[in-house]
């Protein structure tokens, strides 16, 4: 009994980290979302200011959680949990920008923003990313 303890106790140590590999996933989908509106709306977002304010302001914090992650070693999740709700946040504003505007929605982009939405219970607390 005492070698089936230690043994669980390693390999939940030792395993991955569920809350991370959702991190990840849910960027991954953010990009793959972002690069589809890219390739199906770019000349309409370039023309359209409401279209262009929304993209920038996305993959600015498609970025910061990119970031956030790649710190995760010092930070665990925080780093990512403050980022995440305005992920959430700003890709529904690109997803409302396109049916505005009639442009098409990719379904990765509604997945991405429903995992980051669902991601943690804080609400964005910023306004905007920072820009760089």
């Amino acid at each position: 009994m005492r070698v089936i303890a230690v043994l669980a106790i390693l390999l939940v140590a030792c395993g991955p980290d569920v809350r991370r590999q959702r991190a990840e996933h849910t960027v991954e989908l953010a990009t793959r979302a972002i690069a589809l509106v890219d390739e199906t709306s770019g000349g309409e977002i370039a023309s359209t200011p409401e279209l262009t304010r929304a993209r920038d302001d996305a993959g600015r914090w498609l970025e910061q959680s990119e970031q956030a992650i790649d710190a995760w070693p010092g930070t665990g999740s925080l780093a990512f949990e403050t980022m995440v709700p305005c992920l959430g946040r700003s890709l529904g504003v690109l997803r409302e920008s396109l049916a505005r505007n009639t442009r098409p929605i990719p379904e990765s982009l509604r997945q991405a923003e429903a995992l980051a939405r669902t991601a943690t219970e804080r609400r964005c607390a910023r306004r905007r990313a920072r820009s760089e």
